[in-house]
């Protein structure tokens, strides 16, 4: 693609006074991807004339990209301008605004056309819906949202659901903890999804059947009550929708609108995300159930205004170009997409990965490499002798890592702890 040229604000002026819009320009704010002109007209500037502006600006300017409005009283127009690279999402993480939030669920997404990091806390969007045409940069946003919870997480507080229709997007992400199923591998064949969704419906009903008996709430509320209980977030991240609906509608609708409905009391929230917003996509139960929207380049305003409630997406530039619109109803947000590369992505899953190997030396001190699994196993074996008493099963159950315990569990040696406590009980009786 064509890059765009500088364009002079002499060039706009005059621009603008070729159809009788007369004015001075104010201030400008240089974006990442555009540059925005804050315009006093002359009195007596008509805001419908004001309205109309855009494409006759683009044919006079002959670019793409041109947006002429009225906002807050103000004329705004906004030029596309030669790129800068994209900020950092790593920087991003560092940043002082995200590191100040301390929620489980913060997620930096981008820089705003006024250079401050855009930082959301899901929590408080309830749901995500994303949605944008190819080359728009939805992955790269899926990105921002997946690696800002891993790397700020650990598995108590957070875990993931990743479902993958094609196969294609979340590959990267195999062997992270933060994985909820067995095979801690995204989800890409329908059934596998179908099943982990309806897992969740389920989850959600008991854990608001706990919640009624904690007499708490919601998530938050049972952490704060039973913080030797914690409950970890739960978070689904779809892309793509259209592809998921197209061969099993029947199948994931339903679980889509119980968990989209009820879900989020229960500390569960859904990413959704696909490259075809039109009405059989994103019906109205998906609309009126995820607040908080973010929308990249689409290909019509129709499209613009099935996703955000008002056209302007259409005029986006691409490349992470985006507006993201609020839960709680604010005004209209754009900004920039940070960007993450695959090198960055594999280092940030090498450092939560747990290896499946370990490096152990034999009788003869050469170091050789034994499944991580037959270890801890072995381990926990030695530990939980027969002799073992109630003192030294519940120590080991203390000093021991969570994946020790999950290894124990799925080899039968939890109910062999078990069994050993019972023995040992009916051994001290009378």
């Amino acid at each position: 693609m064509k890059q765009p040229r500088e364009v002079s604000e002499t060039e706009l002026l005059q621009a603008l006074q070729s159809f009788g819009v007369i004015g001075t320009i104010e201030s400008a704010v240089r974006g990442y991807r555009k540059i925005k002109y804050f315009i006093r007209t002359a009195k007596g500037t008509r805001v419908s004339v004001l309205q109309g502006l855009n494409e006759n600006l683009q044919m006079e300017l002959r670019m793409e990209g041109v947006t002429a409005a009225v906002s807050k009283g103000k004329f705004v127009v906004t030029l596309p301008s030669p790129p800068k690279p994209s900020p950092s999402l790593l920087m991003l993480l560092q940043d002082p605004s995200f590191r100040s939030n301390r929620t489980p669920l913060r997620i930096a997404l981008g820089v705003k056309d006024d250079q401050t990091p855009l930082v959301i806390d899901l929590a408080e969007q309830v749901h995500l819906l994303i949605a944008g045409s190819t080359g728009g940069g939805k992955s790269v946003v899926l990105h921002n949202i997946i690696c800002s919870l891993v790397a700020n997480t650990d598995v108590r507080e957070c875990q993931l659901v990743l479902i993958d229709p094609k196969g294609s997007e979340f590959h990267s992400y195999r062997g992270i903890p933060h994985l909820t199923n067995r095979t801690k591998a995204p989800l890409v064949a329908l059934g596998d999804a179908v099943l982990a969704l309806e897992k969740l419906v389920d989850v959600m009903r008991h854990r608001n059947q706990q919640f009624e008996e904690g007499g708490v709430r919601d998530i938050a509320g049972w952490n704060r009550r039973y913080p030797d209980n914690l409950m970890a977030y739960i978070v689904v991240v779809i892309d793509e929708l259209a592809d998921l609906l197209s061969v099993g509608r029947k199948y994931v609708e339903p679980s889509l609108t119980s968990l989209s409905q009820v879900a989020r009391s229960a500390g569960i929230h859904l990413v959704v995300a696909t490259q075809r917003p039109s009405a059989d996509v994103i019906t109205g139960v998906i609309k009126n159930n995820f607040p908080s929207r973010i929308a990249l380049r689409v290909q019509s305003a129709v499209n613009s205004r099935i996703v955000l409630d008002e056209k302007g997406a259409e005029t986006l530039l691409g490349k992470g170009d985006m507006i993201f619109k609020d839960a709680q109803g604010g005004e209209a947000i754009r900004a920039q997409a940070a960007y993450i590369s695959p090198d960055e992505i594999d280092n940030l899953r090498a450092t939560v990965t747990v290896p499946d190997t370990m490096l152990l030396a034999d009788e003869n001190d050469h170091l050789v490499e034994v499944p991580r699994n037959d270890v801890l196993l072995d381990t926990a074996k030695k530990s939980l002798s027969k002799n073992a008493t109630p003192e030294e099963t519940a120590e080991w159950y203390r000093t021991h890592s969570d994946e020790e315990r999950r290894i124990m569990n799925q080899r039968d040696i939890h109910e062999r702890a078990q069994q050993i406590l019972k023995e040992n009980a009916n051994e001290q009786k009378p």
